[in-house]
Order: structure tokens, then C-alpha cells, then sequence
């Protein structure tokens, strides 16, 4: 998780520069940007989705403590609130042990819902705060969806 919030960010952070572009974007042309498509790729790789394969070295590793507007800062911080994402979605399926979900799909999107709604409804220090966990928990939707766990 921590590889795939890193390379998107910094993906983002190079293309967009602050700005919306208009026109085609070549990332394969972009140097800046090798280390996070690998990230991207190597996330891809069945063994790292089983949580088999480690870290490689040539990748940047989460800090342990980094101011957030720096890259390293901004991505732990989401990192950090797309794995209190999944907790919360986890925990979602004893608070809807009850209910009777027609289907899977619809339990697992009642189970978003609601962890959504408790990452949001938390206290946050400040609109920055409220902001990035928004991020956190599209991060791990996007996660989830782009590697297709379930």
C-alpha cells in the first residue's frame, strides 16, 4: 500500500505541477517518473499482493515521521488513513453482522459506506486534516479496485 500511495502521488505531483495539462502527457518520457511506474509495476506482482515479496531496495521506504507537505509526508499520511480505511471497513462487517445483504457486492458497498462515514466523522484538527483522510480512504478504494482484492 505504502508503494502504490507513494507512486501515485508522485506520478500526480510531476504531471500536474500545480496545474491542469492540456494536450497528451508522455510518462514513459519523463525520467522523473521511472522509480514510480516501477512502484506501480512491481505492486502488480502476484507475490506482493499476497504479501510474499519485500520492499526492494531501489524503492523509497515510508519515514517514520515527515512533514506532510513533503512527498515522503503526504504519502505515510495517506498511507496511514487508507490502512485505518480497511480496519474500519473490516469492523463495518461485525457492525452489519445482522443485516441481510441480497448480495456480497452490496454488503462489501454497505461496508465502504460505513467506514467512510466514521473516517469522516471523526475529530480533525483541521480542514488539512479532514482532507487527507478523504484521500486516505480513496487511496485504499482505488487500491482495492485497481488490484481487484476483495
Amino acid at each position: 500500500l505504502w508503494a502504490f500511495t507513494y507512486a501515485q502521488a508522485a506520478i500526480y505531483r510531476q504531471v500536474f505541477a500545480g496545474h491542469q495539462i492540456s494536450g497528451d502527457y508522455d510518462a514513459e518520457a519523463d525520467p522523473a517518473l521511472d522509480v514510480p511506474r516501477a512502484m506501480l509495476t512491481w505492486c502488480l506482482n502476484e507475490e506482493v499482493i499476497d504479501g510474499i515479496e519485500v520492499l526492494p531496495d531501489a524503492f523509497p521506504v515510508p519515514p517514520a515521521a515527515a512533514a506532510v507537505e513533503t512527498l515522503e509526508g503526504f504519502a505515510r499520511r495517506v498511507t496511514l488513513d487508507a490502512v485505518r480505511f480497511h480496519l474500519l471497513h473490516e469492523i463495518a462487517h461485525v457492525y452489519h453482522r445482522d443485516d441481510n445483504f441480497p448480495t456480497l457486492l452490496e454488503e462489501e458497498e454497505a461496508c465502504d459506506r460505513k467506514a467512510a462515514e466514521w473516517m469522516m466523522d471523526r475529530e480533525f484538527a483541521d480542514a488539512e486534516d479532514r482532507r487527507l483522510a478523504a484521500v486516505g480512504s480513496a487511496a485504499a478504494m482505488l487500491y482495492v479496485a485497481a488490484y481487484g482484492l476483495d
